[in-house]
């Protein structure tokens, strides 16, 4: 008899073990799945509206109505906080400047009067003769230096009286031809028997009044405010 060969034995225990290692890994498998089974089991069912075949969750209806419900709250308090900042700046503005504005008007107060010039009113316009006149016994009474409306000429030594007959005291008058702008007064009357068209210009010493002669001029009657 020949030797028998021992390959066919090895080949026999090959075969054997892949037969039993698939067998491992289906057991391997069933136990997997197992497991899955079981954790599905433990899980929540979801609840399935009875309208809608869909599954759907109640509590993430309301976490959505609450943040939107917290948003809209957010919203309006920042909201409310801006308004107050503008209306608080506002009023913070308006106080500064009501206080630059007192300011201002204190240092006014203290601080030394501007020399404003007065307001004039030409009142109406006339032709007269002119002449003039100074305190010497021989042109005045005996108390030359005293006009008829008890004005000292002396004390002052001003050269803006005059005296006419037609014109009230205290009338203010302007000579532009002579004197420009200058502002004279009537304190003083002439003779009687000079008409009302006529003045006297009262001056410092007699060779001035001799010097100004007898003049046709224009004068301005004004008012002055």
């Amino acid at each position: 008899m020949p030797p028998r060969k021992k390959t066919s034995k090895n080949n026999s225990n090959k075969k054997r073990l892949k037969k039993t290692q698939p067998k491992l890994k289906s057991v391997k498998r069933t136990t997997r799945k197992r497991k899955t089974k079981n954790s599905k089991k433990n899980k929540p069912k979801k609840k399935v509206s009875k309208k809608s075949g869909k599954k759907t969750k109640k509590t993430t209806t309301k976490q959505k109505k609450r943040n939107t419900k917290k948003t809209k709250s957010r919203f309006k308090k920042s909201r409310k906080i801006k308004t107050k900042m503008v209306v608080v700046s506002m009023l913070v503005r308006l106080i500064i400047v009501v206080c630059i504005l007192l300011i201002l008007n204190a240092l006014n107060f203290f601080s030394k009067p501007e020399n404003k010039l007065p307001l004039i009113k030409i009142l109406q316009t006339k032709k007269v003769i002119a002449t003039a006149y100074s305190s010497t016994i021989g042109q005045t009474d005996s108390t030359p230096c005293i006009t008829a409306n008890g004005y000292d000429l002396c004390e002052n030594m001003e050269e803006n009286v005059i005296a006419a007959n037609f014109l009230p005291f205290g009338t203010k008058i302007r000579i532009p031809e002579i004197y420009g702008e200058k502002i004279l007064t009537v304190q003083d009357r002439m003779n009687s028997r000079y008409g009302n068209n006529r003045i006297d210009v009262w001056q410092i010493s007699r060779e001035k009044a001799k010097n100004f002669g007898v003049k046709v001029i224009e004068i301005e009657i004004v008012e002055v405010e």
